[in-house]
């Protein structure tokens, strides 16, 4: 009897990889065989297990996210991998985008929304996810420095780089343009 002892490698990736990477494990004909989340110091930890069936050995990829960051779904390449994502979106609370054939948290009857992410973490989420809403509207609140002329008041967007550059030259600031540059007329 032959003992097929298959060798497990491991990468870590950033999450800007994650599809180039998947595209990859599809081009070398690998089989997605799992996709597994847990919530680690809290992050997500998300893995994803591919398998050559010639050789046996397996690969596991492992991506961390953030608690409130956005993953994109993968099923363009393995289109079975939305059982995996709509678990881990719905179990977890993991946000993934795109998802093709999206259960929109009625993959399972449950009562408890994210019920297996930990105590802990769902706190720091909400946590993060208020500092995110607070962060954002005290930016909309902001003036836009391109808005405002001299004295701070805010002045209607220019129509077009005529009216631009007459307007700023009006508040105190000279623009140079490119044709200027060329003719030796810039400062």
């Amino acid at each position: 009897m032959t003992v097929i002892n298959p060798v497990q490698k491991y990468e870590d990736i950033p999450l800007s990889e994650l599809l180039v990477t998947v595209m990859r494990k599809r081009q070398q004909n690998l089989r997605l065989i799992q996709i597994c989340c847990a919530a680690v110091n809290n992050q997500y930890e998300v893995l994803y297990s591919f398998t050559d069936d010639d050789t046996y050995e397996m690969t596991n990829v492992r991506v961390m996210v953030g608690l409130n960051e956005t993953i994109p779904s993968i099923c363009d390449s393995y289109p079975y991998a939305n059982y995996y994502e709509n678990e881990m979106s719905e179990l977890f609370g993991l946000s993934i985008e795109m998802i093709d054939g999206d259960y929109h948290g009625r993959f399972y009857r449950i009562n408890e929304k994210e019920p297996l992410l930990n105590k802990k973490a769902k706190k720091a989420k909400e946590v993060e996810a208020e500092e995110i809403r607070a962060a954002a509207e005290e930016a909309a609140h902001m003036p836009d420095i391109s808005e405002t002329a001299e004295g701070g008041e805010a002045t209607p967007a220019p129509a077009d780089q005529k009216a631009a550059g007459e307007q700023a030259d009006g508040a105190g600031i000279r623009i140079i343009h490119k044709k200027d540059e060329k003719e030796g007329g810039g400062e």
